[in-house]
């Protein structure tokens, strides 16, 4: 299945341009939890996606390109976000509506990551504590 870029919107994946210094603090620092910002940008669309944060990019800040995201790992993924959340199906034909809606979530989510984790003295042991006690509390809630 192969995605179209939207006509105007182009293929780069944006962030709020007053929350990039922590996506850059959570990838470049020598502690940093994530190796990519591809990687952080995911794991904050899943948290605003999860706690249904959608907030929208005021000022929008590019950091990497579509073609960063594996067609066989993270897109499968992108489309089932978009689908649970109950867009349209041919929304996961339009590459340029699903970035959009990432964004939201990833600008939703960033600031509880990133509260989290820079706050820490050993951020990925934090991020593995909020992975580990959420899915207990998820597998006790649907037990």
């Amino acid at each position: 299945m192969t995605s179209q870029v939207g006509s105007a919107r182009g293929d780069r994946v944006n962030v709020c341009l007053t929350k990039h210094e922590a996506y850059k603090q959570l990838t470049e620092s020598n502690n940093a939890p994530f190796k990519t910002m591809k990687d952080l940008f995911l794991m904050a669309a899943t948290i605003g996606f999860q706690k249904r944060l959608r907030v929208p990019l005021e000022k929008k800040q590019g950091v990497f390109s579509w073609s960063q995201f594996s067609a066989q790992e993270d897109v499968p993924f992108i489309h089932a976000v978009i689908i649970t959340l109950g867009e349209p199906l041919d929304t996961v034909l339009d590459q340029g509506k699903m970035l959009d809606i990432l964004e939201e979530y990833a600008n939703g989510g960033i600031d509880d990551l990133s509260s989290l984790l820079l706050s820490s003295p050993r951020p990925s042991l934090a991020l593995a504590n909020k992975i580990l006690s959420e899915a207990v509390v998820d597998s006790e809630s649907n037990g």
